[in-house]
């Protein structure tokens, strides 16, 4: 028999049941509508749950991720999520279908478990205000539609709570255990845990000993049984301590681990703070010391508040505050939480669920508002998945792939026979591979300017990837201008392959020295080539770094055999002009990038006999490269577009007085 006041456990199941029925409508057609399954994040764990399901295991590495701490051995973060998703993830069609189906599923069981929890304190309007929670806090509707294992350890942490609140000690240790295996922030829901402890001992007034040890015991269970243990340990530090050292560096984490300002932590989610202000006002029958309701309420609300400090540091964790808060404000308020009215003075008085419809009816428009962003977000262009597929199709079976650790999320997906450098963070390619960090963090930012031999020498990849979306303008400029960069899918997402046959019109092989200095004048030295063949067959950028930081003069002789006209361009990383058997050609002020297809072209009458070339550089002031690039092109097919010639039968860049710029003027 139920005890007075409190909801008879079959109502609040019941609600628990028709609520995940309407939730995985709902969740279902928006998840099958949207173009892209959001956050790259979502194909990462959809990937590698296909693999768990190909295998018939957990991986024990990750090809995929060459230069990161999740390849040999991979220590995943989110085991059981993975295996979770295997029966849903795909065969060999490229599609997405078993993923957006569960996260359909993820949806409506964290909407079913929510109305549930809220009907077991306050009844059956509560159980509406829980499925209504994703409108009334958009910081949880913006959560909610991304394939990630937080989804599976808020579900966790909801029936933690529920556990201890119910003094079911056995079952939060193994929930405890599934969380360790679910979700990396296992130190959260021991920090829950603990105050957990403090509100029992202050209700019963002794110390949950049951509590604290099956907890203990779920999570050393869960750390040990890890197939990847001890590397688990190396990566949780990682996440768990080392990634907040890159936040402000690096990016590492995201956005998420960033406080959200308080007027969008306001804006976003006005609507559940007032009604949260109308639960508060409307008094309900207080839950006696000994109810179940009592020490539910204390327990919900400790876990609210500890992840209200954790939500205004990091913008993430008000998908955990909100459900949480909900919960212990329907316990506070009991039975029938939207009976009763306000008073609008002497003779008019609004009911309090009228008051709550109205909010909620404010709140719809920038909900839609939100959700047609989600809906829309893969415009303009082809539809994103279709690109993805299309990618997937043209890399090779073993290509070695150099490609931002963003999109790669997305390619391991649609072309798993591909082997990239990194995923899910940068912190954990720049932990243990700080040299090529540094080099893939410049190649994508586009400041490195020979894209080929950093892809091919530097990242030992034979193909370089990225979309054209999400990547600044000048790395697209370099890689379309790049001889040695073969297009192989040229869409949103452009694929090369990198070919050190086509460095043979490069001029590579100079004689260098300083310009200036207070020693006087320096003897040129052969510039130093890169001595690894591989590396020495792609390189083609003439870093001016390898001789020294300032300006450098460079000097190479070429024999010239058959008399006529040849086309070449200049393109110089800072200031640089270029002279050819002492008569200048062109000079470029300013800090042109050295973009190859943007530089100086010149076509020369070159006759027969030994040519001399003198480059001077100096360096971008900017980001202190230095270095050019002088490659012999093609003639141009419609000369007519090509930048009119000088007096010597050269294109020109000339200052206002008529001069070459000198690049050692400072």
């Amino acid at each position: 028999m139920t005890p007075p006041g409190e909801v008879p456990p079959a109502l609040a199941a019941t609600c628990g049941a028709v609520v995940f029925l309407v939730a995985l409508g709902l969740a279902a057609a928006f998840t099958f509508a949207a173009p892209v399954l959001h956050d790259t994040d979502s194909y990462y764990h959809l990937a590698v749950g296909a693999r768990v399901a190909a295998e018939g295991r957990l991986p024990a590495t990750l090809p995929w991720a060459r230069y990161s701490l999740l390849h040999d051995p991979f220590p995943d973060k989110e085991p059981l999520f993975h295996l979770l998703l295997a029966p849903f993830a795909r065969g060999d069609d490229g599609s997405s279908a078993g993923g957006r189906l569960a996260l359909a599923l993820l949806i409506a069981t964290l909407a079913g478990a929510l109305a549930f929890l809220a009907a077991e304190q306050a009844g059956v309007m509560a159980a509406l205000l829980a499925l209504a929670l994703p409108l009334l806090a958009l910081d949880v509707a913006d959560r909610l539609p991304r394939l990630r294992p937080e989804l599976v350890a808020l579900l966790l942490v909801l029936w933690t709570a529920r556990a201890a609140a119910r003094r079911s000690d056995r079952l939060a240790g193994i929930l405890v255990f599934f969380f360790a295996l679910a979700y990396t922030a296992l130190q959260a829901v021991l920090g829950l845990v603990a105050l957990f402890c403090v509100v029992r001992f202050r209700h019963d007034r002794r110390f949950p000993t049951g509590l604290a040890l099956y907890a203990a015991l779920g999570a050393a269970a869960g750390i040990v049984l890890h197939p990847a243990f001890p590397a688990n340990l190396e990566l949780w530090a990682v996440v768990n301590v080392h990634l907040f050292e890159f936040v402000d560096t690096l990016g590492a984490g995201g956005p998420e681990l960033r406080p959200a300002t308080t007027a969008a932590l306001l804006t976003k989610n006005f609507a559940f703070w007032l009604v949260a202000a109308l639960l508060l006002a409307r008094r309900g029958a207080a839950p006696s010391p000994e109810s179940p309701r009592a020490l539910a309420r204390d327990i919900y609300a400790v876990a609210a508040a500890a992840f209200l400090l954790l939500y205004l540091a990091m913008w993430r964790f008000g998908l955990y505050f909100y459900p949480l808060a909900l919960l212990a404000l329907l316990a506070r308020a009991g039975p029938a939480p939207l009976a009763g009215s306000f008073r609008l003075g002497r003779r008019a008085s609004l009911p309090v669920v009228v008051a709550v419809v109205l909010v909620a009816l404010a709140a719809l428009p920038p909900a839609l508002g939100m959700a047609h962003r989600f809906l829309d977000r893969s415009m303009p262009g082809p539809p994103r998945e279709a690109a993805w597929r299309a990618f997937g199709a043209s890399v090779p079976n073993g290509a070695r792939v150099a490609a931002p650790w963003g999109i790669a999320q997305a390619y391991i997906f649609f072309a798993p026979q591909g082997r990239y450098l990194n995923l899910l963070d940068p912190v954990f390619m720049a932990l243990p591979f700080p040299r090529e960090f540094e080099l893939q963090r410049a190649l994508f930012a586009g400041e490195e300017p020979d894209l080929a031999f950093a892809a091919g020498a530097g990242l030992d990849s034979d193909h370089l990837a990225f979309s054209v979306l999400s990547s600044p303008p000048r790395l697209v400029a370099r890689a379309q201008g790049d001889p040695r960069l073969v297009p192989v899918h040229a869409s949103y997402d452009r694929l090369y392959r990198v070919e050190s046959a086509s460095a043979r019109g490069f001029r590579r092989d100079w004689e260098a020295a300083p310009v200036g200095g207070a020693g006087g004048p320096v003897a040129p030295r052969p510039y130093p080539r890169s001595a690894d063949p591989r590396a020495r067959a792609l390189e083609a950028f003439v870093d001016a770094r390898r001789v020294g930081p300032a300006c450098v003069r460079f000097l190479a002789r070429e024999s010239v055999e058959v008399a006529g006209e040849r086309w070449f361009e200049f393109a110089p990383y800072g200031a640089g002009r270029l002279a050819l058997d002492g008569r200048p050609l062109v000079g470029l002020a300013g800090a042109p990038g050295a973009v190859l297809g943007e530089g100086a072209m010149l076509r020369l009458e070159l006759t027969v006999g030994e040519r001399v070339w003198t480059v001077e550089t100096c360096p971008d002031p900017a980001t202190g490269r230095s270095g050019f690039f002088l490659l012999e092109r093609q003639a141009p097919a419609r000369p007519a577009e090509t930048p009119r010639p000088g007096p010597a039968g050269v294109a020109s860049a000339r200052g206002a007085d008529g001069t070459l710029p000198d690049p050692t003027d400072p």
